[in-house]
């Protein structure tokens, strides 16, 4: 019932990886570093750590809350880190994760 209309039809890689283009471009900016895609207890995830910039810390957290309201594939913001070094960014980690379909993989 939380799958998108229409997206019963694609597949679980094509699901979460448009998630991570949807973070990437609600965000704007930065540089994302993406782990493989991981399939284990009924559900299949990709982590993902993003570097932004400090100046936009109202923005990409207000974007962070939206993507995290969206219901399918879900956002989990883990951490996010602010450099006490005077660098002037912050990273963000955390996954985009969706339940498979019961008896198979998700993939088509």
């Amino acid at each position: 019932q939380l799958v998108p209309a229409g997206g019963g039809e694609r597949s679980t890689e094509l699901l979460l990886f448009s998630r991570l283009d949807q973070i990437k471009a609600a965000l704007n900016s930065g540089e994302m570093t993406v782990s493989a895609l991981e399939k284990k207890d009924g559900s299949a995830s990709i982590g993902f750590s993003l570097k932004l910039p400090l100046p936009s810390y109202p923005t990409v957290i207000n974007a962070l809350g939206r993507l995290q309201t969206e219901t399918f594939p879900f956002v989990v913001v883990t951490k996010v880190v602010v450099d006490g070094n005077g660098a002037g960014q912050f990273t963000v980690d955390g996954s985009v994760l969706m339940p498979l379909a019961a008896g198979g993989s998700g993939a088509r």
